[in-house]
């Protein structure tokens, strides 16, 4: 009996010991697979605050010349014309731009500014990294006889319009939306005629750089000359207190998922290895186990 239990110590203990080695050496496989993901967020979120940096980049349109329609002519004289830009979206989102309400046009004398129309701005997605077509169309309305009184003459038009623009930045199902409206000062030169109006380039200011005072913007506003045949370039830049905000909330959104990723991921690296150090330690004990059980039952 005694030799019975002798035997049975000796040939449980190696086998305890392999199995709790086996255990660790399962765990720390699993915890490498788990180091493993979280490196891979790391890496992933890394490659997306890159992408977003700098969190926006300037549009720029190049436009194309301005068109007028035939009038339509009656107890009011009716002329639509179109402005299109070619924009560029430099950025790695989507960009969303509309008119946040139908803006003013105005003929500009020497008695000052008399609205005589509207403009409509045509909502557009500008896709990343690609060429989009703009569209703003004018409508003016004048009674007959100021309409007949401005053939031949060249005048010049300004407009007041005010445009939304949204962007969406989306990571991991996560949308970090921003918007912001400007409003720009136009102006242009038209010489009007019995047939389709003869219409200059557009040139703009930011009415923001002049508090929203339309006087003083206009006032700053260089309108190309009718015959300028060089295309004007507009970037449409973000105001700083914005594009500061927007910077702070992307930094701050990625840094907090940078650093849990590296602390986890360096977490259950360092947790892997210790399991696998207790794993291989104890395979060492069950050996040891193993090697001494003859010599000890050769004694009994």
């Amino acid at each position: 009996l005694f030799l019975g239990r002798l035997t049975a110590r000796h040939v449980s203990a190696p086998s305890a010991a392999l199995m709790a080695s086996a255990r660790a050496v399962a765990c720390a496989g699993l915890l490498f697979a788990v180091s493993a993901v979280f490196t891979a967020f790391l890496a992933f979120s890394v490659a997306m605050l890159v992408r977003y940096t700098p969190v926006y980049r300037p549009v720029t349109c190049t436009q194309r010349p301005n068109v007028a329609q035939e009038p339509e002519i009656g107890e009011i004289v009716n002329i639509t014309g179109a402005s299109k830009k070619n924009c560029w979206n430099p950025n790695t989102y989507e960009l969303r731009v509309a008119e946040v309400k139908p803006g003013a046009v105005y003929l500009k004398t020497g008695e000052g500014l008399t609205q005589i129309g509207i403009t409509e701005l045509r909502p557009e997605d500008l896709s990343p990294h690609e060429n989009t077509m703009s569209q703003t169309t004018m409508r003016i309305s004048l009674p007959v006889a100021d309409a007949f009184g401005l053939l031949g003459k060249t005048v010049q038009v300004v407009t007041d319009e005010s445009v939304h623009m949204e962007a969406e930045m989306v990571f991991l199902g996560k949308t970090m939306t921003s918007s912001e409206v400007k409003r720009k000062i136009c102006g242009l030169e038209i010489e009007a005629s019995m047939g389709p109006a003869k219409v200059g380039y557009t040139a703009c200011v930011d009415a923001a750089e002049y508090d929203g005072d339309l006087a003083r913007a206009v006032a700053a506003l260089t309108i190309p000359d009718l015959d300028d045949k060089t295309p004007p370039v507009a970037v449409a830049h973000m105001s700083p207190d914005r594009y500061n905000q927007l910077t702070r909330r992307k930094n701050l959104a990625f840094g907090v998922m940078i650093a849990v990723s590296a602390i986890l991921g360096m977490a259950s690296f360092a947790s892997a290895v210790a399991m696998l150090r207790r794993g291989r330690q104890g395979k060492e004990v069950a050996a040891r186990d193993v090697t001494a059980k003859p010599s000890e039952s050769a004694n009994v």
